[in-house]
């Protein structure tokens, strides 16, 4: 494959790092502003805070109303959104590439220049309450950040980044506008864009209009999180049984996270893995069985969800640790093994046709290795992981003193307790 990508990285005169990607072929471009915060960061008693600057953020400036900048994005057709993480928060805009300028200078409206009004806090922290509410009403969705708490307790990196209803109600204005003025500064943007662009024009707009975006940064240091052994379960009246089954994973800097990639692909990649076939296709006891991984900077966590009945709760749980020491023991067969490998990789290439995929990959690449890798980079790291490899990962992996389960469901703490847990 010869690689034709056209990767920049420049800085801005106040050390805001801007990574840019030319894409031929393409009509539009995506624009995204990342600041390196996220729920991590944030102290006890402002759980919830990175993500409420979040909607803060497009709630007015001098020169727009939160309806204005909304407006702005919509009449050229264009799409405008954010989110949280627990590392990053990411401001984009979508659009088609003769309004980059467009783009480029409401998103740099909003951010320096948001006003965070005590109406709009108000209203908005009623907003984040319902959507608090929202969330607990949707098992498959919270069962996900019951697990991660589980896995990762006692640490900032397993809280929600929603917050809860009482780090919410608590917060005041002040102390949100402090926290944005400590963490949206120029050490921790990067500003990252894809698609029908010119890298030098890009440059020109962001120099005018991101320049005199200034501040000091401050961190906080948590430490590395440990990962033990543990079981969490939330008595919910539901007709399934929501469960998360895993284990610790790999950092998102680990030299095994193509290995990982790939195991997590065999087990549970798709309609022709192991656990889909053994648990949906031979013994219809889910509708829906995957796996994946969650790489942060100090951590990792690979996860397998289900939704089962509850008395199919023991059988399920079963076989899914049945499969961890199967990989863990059993080589993978060259004819499995190239399909995960063609699998992971096919993906990554029909990913490139969006080019909000591609201002993404440019980002994390930046904000976690400050270096770009390329498509055929990528793919000759996938191409060089064995068999072997994937056994000697599962061992380290797929072990009792990590396995830790969360469950939601109609099931009490008594009924869980019985259930076996072996790797």
């Amino acid at each position: 494959m010869r690689d034709t990508e056209k990767f920049h990285k420049e800085f801005l005169s106040n050390g805001i790092r801007v990574v840019t990607e030319e894409v031929s072929g393409v009509r539009s471009a995506t624009v995204g502003i990342w600041v390196n915060v996220g729920s991590t960061n944030e102290k006890e008693g402002l759980e919830g805070v990175s993500h409420f600057v979040e909607h803060m953020i497009f709630k007015g400036t001098p020169e727009r109303s939160a309806r204005e900048i909304s407006e702005t994005i919509d009449k050229i057709g264009g799409n405008l959104g954010a989110f949280t993480a627990k590392e990053q928060t990411c401001y984009y805009v979508k659009v088609a590439g003769d309004h980059i300028e467009t783009a480029i200078i409401l998103l740099a409206d909003i951010l320096k220049n948001s006003l965070f009004v005590d109406e709009e806090f108000e209203r908005e922290r009623c907003v984040i309450l319902e959507e608090i509410r929202m969330y607990e009403d949707a098992p498959d969705d919270l069962i996900h950040d019951l697990f991660i708490s589980t896995a990762i307790c006692n640490h900032q990196l397993g809280k929600p980044v929603i917050g809860n209803n009482k780090s919410i109600v608590d917060l005041e204005r002040k102390a949100l506008v402090d926290y944005y003025k400590s963490h949206y500064t120029p050490e921790k943007t990067i500003i990252s864009i894809a698609g029908n662009i010119d890298h030098i024009k890009v440059m020109k707009l962001l120099s005018e209009n991101f320049s005199n975006f200034a501040g000091e940064a401050w961190s906080l240091n948590n430490g590395r999180p440990e990962i033990k052994r543990s079981i969490t379960n939330k008595e919910k009246d539901t007709e399934q049984v929501h469960i998360c089954l895993g284990t610790k994973g790999v950092s998102a800097t680990a030299p095994e996270r193509f290995t990982l990639s790939l195991l997590d692909t065999i087990l549970g990649g798709g309609m022709s893995s192991r656990l889909f076939y053994e648990i949906r296709e031979k013994r219809g006891l889910a509708y829906h069985i995957a796996s994946y991984s969650s790489f942060f900077r100090p951590c990792g966590l690979f996860t397998v969800y289900c939704g089962t009945s509850p008395q199919n709760l023991s059988g399920v749980i079963s076989l899914i640790t049945d499969e961890f020491k199967r990989i863990k023991n059993e080589l993978v067969e060259e004819k499995e093994f190239s399909k995960a490998k063609e699998q992971l990789k096919g993906g990554l290439l029909l990913a490139l046709e969006n080019t909000a995929h591609r201002m993404s990959r440019l980002a994390k690449q930046e904000a976690y290795f400050e270096r770009f890798f390329s498509t055929d980079e990528i793919i000759a790291m996938i191409d060089t992981v064995t068999a072997k490899e994937i056994i000697g990962l599962s061992q380290e992996l797929f072990c009792p003193e990590t396995l830790c389960c969360a469950t939601i469901g109609p099931l009490n703490n008594k009924e869980i307790a019985k259930i076996e847990l072996s790797c």
